[in-house]
């Protein structure tokens, strides 16, 4: 279906006709992950799981932040959905590095092709930032080698894009920044002033060379920005119905928790944190709405 033409963000380029995917690929850490359950239904994420009426699981509620963007395709994941022959597929891993996600893409490459109809998403760094942050407060690591470390992270992360969308001839993709964790529950609980500065420094490193390193004109990779939607929730949470930014709102471990096992007066949907460093559905709805308004406005 030919539209008309639509200036777009990332480059100045122009959509022609609308962009219509095969399937939906994510690559990453747990923040895309939904953990097959023994029923198309019952897949948990690393979120506040929803449960149906019976109290079953129920995996297609409470979506996270890929889900969002495959279910606006109707091109549901294989691991939640009852649907034959889905198309979607779920590549992430829980704990993933940038590294990890090299591999996830060698492996996916391996049975596969990246083709313009498959529509990718990555979101990764955050277990990179991490671990340089633990190893700062450690002291095994200076503050100039940490902003290395995550640097050198994000430059592969940028590549890794790049090598994805292959200048066109491959698939295009929905690429995230990682979100800051500076006002998690996590570091909230430590104990040094320095923390907050020292994670938003190294943070900023990661985005700022993974976002200097895609090559991005609009038509085959499209940017959505994690840590500013997370930042835009904290700053005015009632602009999106979120009442408590401070505290975790499971009791139990993820990927366990459902709306069942949360801490008094919390709700999903209020709730900003769902555990100590990850966010829950309010970031998800957000950043998924994100990536539907990028996939559908960029010219793919």
């Amino acid at each position: 279906m030919l539209l008309g033409a639509t200036l777009v963000a990332c480059g100045g380029a122009q959509r022609v006709e609308e962009y219509a995917p095969t399937k939906v690929v994510s690559f990453g850490d747990e923040l895309s992950v939904i953990v097959a359950g023994s029923t198309s239904s019952t897949g948990r994420k690393y979120s506040v799981n929803a449960l149906a009426t019976d109290g079953s699981l129920d995996c297609t509620s409470n979506a996270i932040w890929n889900q969002v963007l495959a279910d606006n395709y109707s091109l549901p994941f294989d691991v939640c959905t009852s649907a034959t022959n889905p198309p979607s597929r779920i590549q992430a891993t829980v704990g993933a590095t940038v590294d990890d996600v090299v591999a996830q893409v060698t492996t996916y490459r391996a049975a596969n092709t990246f083709a313009p109809a498959t529509l990718v998403t990555v979101l990764a760094g955050m277990h990179d930032v991490l671990a340089a942050f633990e190893a700062r407060r450690a002291g095994t690591l200076t503050q100039e080698a940490a902003l290395a470390q995550v640097a050198a992270a994000g430059t592969k992360l940028g590549a890794l894009v790049n090598s994805i969308t292959d200048s066109g001839a491959g698939a295009r993709v929905v690429y995230s920044t990682v979100p800051s964790l500076i006002y998690s529950p996590y570091v909230r609980g430590l104990a040094s002033a320095d923390d907050s500065a020292v994670l938003t420094a190294l943070t900023e490193r990661f985005n700022t060379e993974f976002r200097a390193n895609v090559t991005n004109e609009g038509r085959y990779a499209g940017l959505v920005q994690a840590h500013s939607i997370l930042s835009a929730i904290i700053t005015t949470p009632s602009t999106y119905s979120v009442t408590n930014v401070a505290d975790a709102a499971c009791s139990t471990a993820l990927p366990d928790c459902t709306t069942s096992t949360l801490i008094t007066d919390a709700t999903a949907s209020t709730y900003l944190w769902a555990d100590a460093k990850r966010p829950g559905l309010p970031f998800h709805s957000q950043l998924g709405l994100a990536a539907v308004n990028r996939a559908r406005n960029n010219p793919f």
